[in-house]
Order: structure tokens, then sequence, then C-alpha cells
């Protein structure tokens, strides 16, 4: 017996298809979140040696989309 696929799910439960679609990616976006942690510390130094407060880049950061 094969292991289904995403496509194979019912339309009507996109909540599952979305579920499984997560589970899959799940590997890949643990192995993304270093990365994007040290892009987020980076931007944060370098605010910092542009001149701003520690609390002036954190505040930058937490309303940065990166």
């Amino acid at each position: 017996m094969r292991t289904p696929n995403i496509v194979d799910l019912p339309q009507q439960d996109e909540t599952m298809a979305a579920l499984e679609g997560l589970r899959r990616a799940m590997p890949a976006l643990m192995q993304v979140a270093p990365i994007v942690a040290k892009i987020r510390r980076a931007h944060y130094v370098a605010l910092i040696a542009e001149g701003f407060t520690p609390d002036q880049a954190l505040e930058l950061c937490q309303n940065s989309e990166l």
C-alpha cells in the first residue's frame, strides 16, 4: 500500500492537506530556523553599530519583516 499523496486528499479537507504539507516541510523549516536567527541577530548588531541604542534596535527588529 502506498502512502497517500497530498493531491490524493479530498478537496473539502483543506486543513488536513495543509497539515500534511507542514509535516513534509518540517525538516527543511527546522534547517532554516537557525539561519533566520543569525540574520535577525546580524540585523540587531548592525543597527547598534549604526548608532541605535539596544532598546531602539530591539524595537526596530520587532517591527521588521526580516
